[in-house]
This record gives C-alpha cells, sequence and structure tokens, in this order.
C-alpha cells in the first residue's frame, strides 16, 4: 500500500506494524460480538470458536483437525460415523440450531472420531469432501508428500558442520524466485567483507 501511494503522491512513508495491535485486531474480527455496538449488546466470543471441544481430534491412533461445516457436511458425517438419527435431530439441523447447541455437537464429533483410525478418517473424509487435515508432529514434517513435491528440504555440504538440512522459501516469486546461496558463516567470519560494503577500516585484533 505504502508503494502504491509513493507512486501516486511521489512521497514515501514510515510503516509500523506492531505485534500487539495487528493481533488483537486479528482476532476481534470474530469475537467483538455484542460490544461491537454502544451500548452493548450482548458479550464478546465466537461461540463456535470457543467451545472447548473444538480443538483436533483424537482418533484411535492419532489426531485429525476436523471441521464439517454446511448441512451437508455435518449429514454427510454422520452417515459415514453410522449415526443417521443424529442427521434428523433437531439440535443439529441447520446453521443457528447447531450454534445454540455447538459444544454438545462438538462433544459428539469427538467421541465419533475416537472410534476410527487417522488413515481410515483420512480416506473417508477425503471421499465425502469433508474439510479435514491430519495432525503432524514436527518429524513428520520432514517425510511430508507436498514438501517432498515441492523439494522444501535440501540437505547441502557446511564447511565446519558437514551435511546439514535447510528450509526452503515458502514465498515464491514467478519471474525473480528466491534461492538459498550461502549457509550461515562462523562467527567473524564476513567481518572484512562488511567493512568494505561499509566503506569502514578493516579493524585489526
Amino acid at each position: 500500500m505504502a508503494l502504491f501511494e509513493r507512486e501516486r503522491s511521489g512521497l514515501g512513508q514510515a510503516i509500523e506494524v506492531p505485534m500487539f495491535e495487528t493481533m488483537v485486531s486479528f482476532n476481534l474480527v470474530e469475537h467483538m460480538g455484542g460490544e461491537t455496538f454502544v451500548p452493548p449488546q450482548g458479550g464478546m466470543g465466537y461461540e463456535r470458536v470457543l467451545s472447548p471441544h473444538r480443538r483436533p481430534y483424537r482418533t484411535r491412533d492419532g489426531f485429525i483437525g476436523l471441521l464439517p461445516y454446511t448441512n451437508a457436511h455435518w449429514q454427510r458425517f454422520f452417515a459415514l460415523a453410522g449415526r443417521h438419527e443424529l442427521a434428523a435431530d433437531p439440535r443439529f439441523a441447520d446453521p443457528s440450531s447447531r450454534s445454540r447447541n455447538i459444544g454438545e455437537l462438538y462433544r459428539i464429533l469427538a467421541e465419533l472420531v475416537a472410534e476410527r483410525s487417522t488413515a481410515e478418517w483420512t480416506e473417508m473424509l477425503a471421499v465425502a469432501d469433508i474439510p479435514m487435515t491430519t495432525v503432524q508432529a514436527p518429524e513428520d514434517l520432514l517425510q511430508d508428500p507436498h514438501l517432498q513435491d515441492v523439494d522444501f528440504f535440501a540437505e547441502v555440504e557446511h564447511p565446519s558442520e558437514g551435511t546439514v538440512r535447510t528450509l526452503g522459501i515458502p514465498v515464491r516469486f514467478s519471474r525473480t524466485p528466491g534461492s538459498v546461496r550461502r549457509l550461515a558463516p562462523g562467527l567473524d567470519a564476513d567481518r572484512a567483507e562488511i567493512l568494505q560494503e561499509l566503506g569502514a577500516p578493516e579493524q585489526k585484533d
């Protein structure tokens, strides 16, 4: 935005992005609730998000992130879980009813997910087109199929540390892609180069 403004006005400006205000703004988009109005028309907090049962769900052998959202999602999920009676339950029949009973709905969801393995749910939910993802440990990322496909991790030889694994650059530019061309230097390794770039005389020890 600042670059666009500079093109229009020819003037630069200082940009400050404070972390606290940024996070408050990001989170309160959903949680202002009744405090949006003056005087307030209710309390703060989006009940769906704040439900103690809305979290990664434990399967028989791991965890998945699961979020049926539309009426069709919930109908298909209850069918997959073999709980057809819940699809007809008036407490869960439409978005308004689900919101009023969201704690109970997520509690039931947690119980149903625990009945099958992560692999079973991953296959079933993918076929049913219900939003989900597996929950990975840090070690799992090293073997993640997508990260492998995009060559996110690379092994390179460091002059003093041996073979090391580097992380790729997550942001991609179509015309000027970035790359890691140098490894982390040792202490004081680039002193002469840096001083030369700054036009400062090299300091003697």
